[in-house]
């Protein structure tokens, strides 16, 4: 090929990825928007733990000193250490697919892989996988739970051919 060519091709390709990055993010940006906001609040919310576990710290070290006020260390003890975790609601979360017969069973092909046995209720299973991947537990396959379905198969059989070939 000339080089020509070759730097033609080049140029298309990189505008093609350039524009279609463009549009994906424009439109995602509702989602975008969501999430940075929800990182801020995150950051916001982990800025107070530092500064409640430094209020604690120090509460500690007046109690080694002090050993005669028992109410502060009652106090400490009702203090949570966990961050509590939130749901990302995405727009269409929640919302029902429309699948053919086909695409159904191919769901539940994949869902068996992923540990659902022909005694589990399907949206009792869903609801659970879902819970499990900090999604919102509605037990409704939605296209963001549809994603992580097929996410977390192709990582199975990716592993799955991983420890074959080290086997062999």
């Amino acid at each position: 090929m000339r080089k020509e060519y070759v730097l033609f091709f080049s140029l298309i390709l990189a505008a093609a990825i350039i524009s279609g990055t463009t549009l994906s993010m424009a439109a995602n940006a509702d989602v975008i928007i969501k999430n940075s906001q929800l990182k801020q609040s995150q950051n916001l919310s982990s800025n107070i733990n530092k500064k409640q576990e430094e209020n604690i710290q120090e509460k500690i070290e007046k109690n080694t000193q002090n050993q005669t006020n028992t109410a502060d260390t009652s106090e400490l003890i009702n203090t949570p250490s966990r961050k509590s975790f939130r749901y990302i609601y995405i727009s269409d979360t929640g919302k029902q697919l429309p699948l053919t017969e086909e695409e159904k069973a191919q769901v539940i092909s994949m869902l068996k892989e992923l540990g659902m046995s022909d005694e589990d209720e399907y949206s009792q299973f869903l609801k659970d996988f879902q819970e499990k991947h900090n999604l919102p537990p509605t037990g409704i396959l939605d296209s963001l739970t549809l994603e992580l379905i097929i996410n977390q198969v192709q990582i199975n059989r990716t592993f799955e051919q991983i420890k074959a070939t080290h086997r062999g």
